[in-house]
C-alpha cells in the first residue's frame, strides 16, 4: 500500500499514525502537508504547555492581576480606545457568542 511505503521512512510510529490519519498517499496529500501538520500540532502543544505554565505561576496573584487590568483599562480610556463593552454588547446582541463557541 502506498501509505505504508510513504510513512515507512519516518521510522517513528507516531508519524506513521499521523501519515495514515491525514490520508497520506491519497490523491492530493503530500509529504510537505504531513510536515506542516506535524509543525502545527507541535505549535499547539507548546502553546498549551506555555498556557498551563503561566496559569500555574500566576495562581494566587488575583489582586495583582486586577490592578494590572485596571491600569490597562485606564490607559485605553485615556487614549480613546476602550471598546471592550461595545464589542461585548455586539457579540450578545447578534448572538455571535454561539459562533465563537
Amino acid at each position: 500500500m502506498q501509505v505504508e511505503k510513504m510513512s515507512e521512512g519516518f521510522g517513528i510510529p507516531i508519524f506513521q499514525g499521523v501519515a495514515k490519519w491525514v490520508g497520506m498517499g491519497k490523491r492530493g496529500t503530500t509529504f510537505s502537508q504531513l510536515v506542516r501538520l506535524t509543525k502545527e500540532l507541535l505549535i499547539v502543544v507548546l502553546v498549551l504547555c506555555l498556557y498551563f505554565a503561566v496559569s500555574f505561576l500566576s495562581a494566587g496573584r488575583t489582586q495583582e492581576a486586577l490592578r494590572n487590568g485596571q491600569m490597562i483599562m485606564t490607559g485605553e480610556k485615556s487614549l480613546g480606545m476602550f471598546v471592550e463593552p461595545w464589542i461585548q454588547t455586539m457579540i450578545v446582541k447578534y448572538h455571535l457568542v454561539l459562533f465563537f463557541n
